[in-house]
């Protein structure tokens, strides 16, 4: 078709938008990558939360282990009817410690493995400065303060001679084994271990 001067008309083109198919194929890859993305962003974000996890639980035990060495170091009751250390089993371990005041109170300490769980308990005796000791009537609250725990050996126990102790009045040195899982997604493990030289027994 032309003009009177036989210039040509432009023809129309045709123009349409996406059919349904494309527009549903086109969702679908965009729901499959929206996806992958999303789950790979939610795996890092559970990495990174499981090391912080590992890394803060390793660190508190590390403290829990030097507190625990320092409270052991003291221990003492300035009582000759009364033994420093009053329960000693692979998995718990209770005994008597000075606070730092002046005069001081007797700390009654405690630490026990409940499941995958280490907890600590502690009271303070109601006088100061010396025995007789007297402690508050209420019960012992036990506080968690390590999770992860996998081995039930945590406390050892040995005379002078380097040998078992079997009672509290033998024990000279008392060994502290921890075992900690290092991570939920790892299956590597972290340990720390101590031997505490111990006081006289009163």
């Amino acid at each position: 078709m032309a003009t009177r001067d036989n210039t040509p008309v432009p023809q129309a083109r045709a123009e349409h938008g996406f059919t349904l198919i494309e527009m549903m194929i086109a969702l679908a890859i965009f729901v499959a990558v929206m996806t992958l993305v999303f789950g790979q962003l939610t795996n890092g974000i559970q990495q990174t939360a499981n090391v912080d996890r590992a890394s803060n639980n390793n660190s508190t035990a590390r403290l829990v282990v030097e507190s625990l060495k320092t409270e052991l170091r003291q221990s003492s009751t300035s009582d000759s009817d009364l033994e420093t250390i009053t329960v000693m089993t692979a998995t718990t371990l209770e005994f008597y410690t000075p606070d730092r005041q002046s005069p001081m109170h007797l700390l009654k300490v405690a630490y026990r493995l409940r499941g995958t769980v280490l907890e600590r308990a502690s009271a303070a005796s109601i006088n100061r400065g010396a025995p007789p000791w007297v402690f508050p009537a209420t019960g012992t609250r036990w506080i968690p303060i390590v999770t992860g725990m996998l081995n039930t050996d945590l406390f050892t126990y040995h005379a002078s001679d380097g040998s078992a102790a079997t009672t509290s009045g033998e024990v000279s040195i008392v060994g502290v084994h921890f075992i900690l899982s290092s991570g939920v997604s790892s299956p590597a493990t972290v340990g720390y271990r101590a031997e505490v030289q111990v006081r006289s027994h009163q």
